[in-house]
């Protein structure tokens, strides 16, 4: 399990997430156990469905919360069946070498822009980088309350709503100038 980094974690105590068009059919309780069975969740919107890129996310949580009795509440996000993308989409920055451990210590920072997702290696960082940024297919965070876990999972839908949208609309590429230089043949 991964800690969330310190700016996503300020990003999810400060934003109020707007999820319109975001169809959650969610049976989680908060003060017995929330089982995630087989409950399908839509990420289409009603603005234009996207035909070019597309992923599944699926939630897996821990089978018992009771509020006040048990002080964390873990949940996994998964990437799957990507269209026109890379499932690898949570971004990462590895940080130090910790001498109790033996290993680093990857954070989880946020969903990637289509920009880490061209820059980015995959489960590892590029050897040498620094800052060590990389991405992966899941995400496997603790919190320390489930409500606070499902603000978390409304903003990675909201945010990877964004990123298939901004895919999306990269793709619709127009000429815009045509330069010449030196002596061209037309």
């Amino acid at each position: 399990m991964q800690k969330v980094s310190l700016e996503y974690e300020r990003k999810l105590r400060y934003t109020v997430c707007s999820l319109e068009g975001i169809n959650m059919s969610s049976s989680s309780n908060s003060s017995s156990s929330s089982n995630s069975s087989s409950s399908s969740n839509s990420f289409s919107s009603s603005d234009t469905p996207s035909d070019k890129h597309g992923i599944k996310l699926k939630r897996y949580v821990q089978t018992k919360y009771v509020i006040n009795n048990i002080d964390g509440f873990r949940m996994k996000v998964e990437a799957l069946d990507a269209n026109g993308m890379s499932n690898s989409i949570f971004r990462y920055l590895r940080g130090p070498l910790s001498a109790s451990t033996g290993s680093y210590q990857d954070d989880f920072d946020g969903i990637c822009s289509p920009s880490d997702l061209e820059e980015f290696y995959e489960n590892t960082p590029e050897p040498g980088a620094n800052p060590a940024w990389f991405r992966k297919s899941y995400v496997d965070l603790v919190f320390r309350s489930q409500a606070t876990a499902n603000e978390a999972w409304e903003m990675m839908l909201s945010d990877v709503k964004i990123l298939i949208k901004t895919l999306d609309t990269m793709e619709a590429i127009q000429p815009e100038i045509t330069v010449s230089i030196g002596d061209p043949l037309n």
